[in-house]
């Protein structure tokens, strides 16, 4: 992990998420996250608020929520 930032929190560590089973045994899964905000990702190196794709310049999209339907 040399020269990794969280893009949310600035953050400079992750780890891969390991899930508990039922049985107590460990998995561990394809997903990371930040050990400061806890945030989960797939690619470490995308995911970097050091690289160059994802820096101030790059937008986001927009968060889209569906709207709820009125009672009838």
């Amino acid at each position: 992990m040399a020269q990794w930032k969280c893009r949310l929190c600035g953050f400079a560590q992750y780890h891969q998420v390991t899930v508990l089973r039922a049985d107590r045994t460990r998995y561990t899964t394809s997903f990371y996250a930040c050990s400061g905000c806890t945030t989960m990702f797939l690619n470490p190196q995308t995911f970097n608020g050091w690289h160059p794709v994802t820096c101030d310049t790059a937008d986001f999209p927009r968060i889209v929520t569906p709207l709820r339907r009125r009672g009838r």
